[in-house]
Order: C-alpha cells, then structure tokens, then sequence
C-alpha cells in the first residue's frame, strides 16, 4: 500500500502508481500481475475461484517478494512465479485445495511447517523451484482429489523428520511426471503410493531410507555420487557421477527440458544430466 497509489482495478496501473494491493491487482482482470520488489513481506495470498499469474522479481532476488503463505482454496487457477514463501505457521506454506489449479514456477519455499500440500488439487506444477522444509513434509499431492502433477527441475534439500521419513509423497490418487528432480540431505526422499515413475533424478546422501513403492528405474539413488555444499548443492564431476548422472538421462521428450534449475541450457555435452543440475 505505497502512498499513492491506485485503488481501483478498473484503472490502469504502473510501476509508479502500483495498485495498493494484490487483491485490487487481480480484481483489475490482468494476465500478468508483476509483484515489486520489498523489503517486508507481503500479506498472505487467498485465492478462490479467480485466476491470477504472480510475478516477482526472481528466487533469490534481495529485495525480493516474499509471502507467508498461500492458500488456494477453490476452483480458480494461481501462478506463483520468481517468488518466495516462508512460513513458521499453519498448514502448509502453499496449500491448493477445493479442485484448484496451482504453477510454482523458478521460486522458493522455505518453511517450518509442510511445504507444499496439494491434497485437494485438480493440476500441480512444480518447475525450477528450491523447497527447504527441515522437519516437515516439501510436497504431498493426491488425497481428497485425483491430481495431476508434473514436478520437474527442483530441488528438495533438508526437509523430512523421524516422524515424517519422505518429504515427498506421491498419493494414490496422484499421477503425473516426476523428472529432473534433486533431493539430497533429508530424512527419506520419495514414498509413492500408486508406483509412480520417476525419472532421470538425483536421489543421494539422504538419511533413513530408500524411495518407497516408486518405480526408479532411471533415477540415480547410489549415495556414491557426490554433491556440494550450501543451500543449493551441485553436482560434482566425479568418476561416479560420470558413470551414473552426466549424459545419462534416458527418453527425455522432444522439446522439454532444455534448461535446468539454475538456467544452464540442457543438454551441454552428449545428453542430458540426470537431476536440476547440468553440469558438462
């Protein structure tokens, strides 16, 4: 709410006369609403039946723009891009519910309580996006509802607990693609529930124990393939990983995949690196 500026949807807005807030912002009707840079964070996102494309100034942008939490809780369409979600309390820190359809595209999700909680959710997309849940669930789809999901080019790192061993999970009622995907240092990786595939990911130097009841056979889960450091671990050129994760990605789609996490093009050398990380 800068001084200023518009309070009405019906007008037009701009960077200069930004409308006051996101709910005047999708009243207004647009296909494309950029989220400025602040801060302090905004207030939480509640969407029912409308569909709204936010846009924020990138993942890790500082300022960025940053949401306790978002709640889609109807049948509308919501896209999350650029942003970030950081939540210490309620459910989840995104939540679709009510046959929604919800995009979290190139964000960020760090979280002391469930990540991403699709349980209710007609569509889910997740692409190119970091989920941090230390304790906690990342990312739970199917449930009430049978969704559709596609989780591709994201990192899962440091989430999972004793009590919550598989930070993702995969429900009966869920089906869709799981490809390109990291998961390293959590309790568990990922527990499917109807022998979901996945595909060309990188399962490694995760606590407890294997992906359960997933059909694997082109992910990568020998914990001899070594990533790096920091919140967004890489993977490293060792003679295993040559053996196991660069150039090996098998029946990758014509068209798909042709940048990863970080916005290298895919592929760089002979084939396309198993994982969110391209690395030769």
């Amino acid at each position: 709410s800068p001084a200023g500026c518009e309070m009405s949807g019906a007008n037009a807005s701009s960077v200069s006369k930004p409308y006051c807030n996101l709910m005047v912002a999708i009243a207004s009707g647009k296909a494309v609403i950029k989220v400025l840079p602040s801060a302090t964070p905004y207030p939480a996102i509640s969407l029912t039946t409308q569909t709204a494309t936010l846009v924020g100034p990138g993942r890790d942008a500082n300022p960025g723009a940053a949401f306790p939490s978002v709640d889609l809780n109807g049948s509308g369409t919501l896209t999350l891009s650029d942003v970030t979600v950081s939540a210490s309390a309620g459910t989840a820190a995104v939540q679709c519910r009510g046959g929604g359809k919800l995009n979290v595209i190139a964000s960020s999700i760090t979280s002391t309580v469930n990540g991403v909680d699709a349980d209710d959710c007609a569509t889910l997309t997740i692409d190119r996006t970091r989920l941090s849940t230390p304790g906690r669930l990342a990312i739970q789809v199917g449930g009430t509802a049978s969704t559709s999901y596609r989780i591709v080019n994201s990192l899962v790192v440091d989430s999972g607990s004793a009590g919550n061993v598989h930070p993702v999970r995969l429900k009966s009622s869920a089906s869709g693609t799981f490809s390109f995907n990291t998961l390293t240092r959590n309790n568990g990786s990922v527990a499917c529930l109807n022998n979901q595939v996945l595909s060309n990911s990188v399962l490694v130097n995760n606590s407890a124990t294997p992906p359960a009841g997933c059909m694997a056979s082109t992910s990568v889960t020998d914990d001899a393939v070594t990533l790096g450091d920091g919140a967004e671990p890489k993977l490293s050129a060792t003679t295993k990983a040559r053996e196991l994760v660069i150039d090996q990605a098998t029946s990758v789609p014509q068209g798909e995949f042709l940048t990863d996490y970080f916005g290298n093009q895919r592929p760089k050398g002979k084939g396309w690196d198993k994982g969110y990380h391209e690395l030769e």
